[in-house]
């Protein structure tokens, strides 16, 4: 991380692309049109954050997610 002035820079929702929603109906009845629960909005900074910091470390793009240690050995040709 950087530092700008007194306050780090963090990854925000600003930082993320355009994101599709989608509404699939369950038949569970927990709220209208069988709807409970709308993803982990929360976790999709994450992704944007730690990408480009393994891609800084090892000089690689992993596009999968989540970034396991086997997935960063296998893009380094390792495995």
């Amino acid at each position: 991380m950087t530092c700008r002035g007194p306050t780090p820079d963090y990854t925000t929702m600003n930082d993320l692309g355009p994101i599709d929603c989608h509404i699939l109906e369950s038949g569970l009845g927990y709220g209208a049109y069988g709807l409970y629960g709308c993803s982990e909005g929360g976790t999709a900074c994450t992704t944007t954050g730690t990408g480009p910091a393994v891609h800084n470390a090892i000089g690689k793009w992993i596009t999968d997610f989540p970034i396991t240690p086997d997935r960063v050995l296998k893009a380094l040709g390792k495995i």
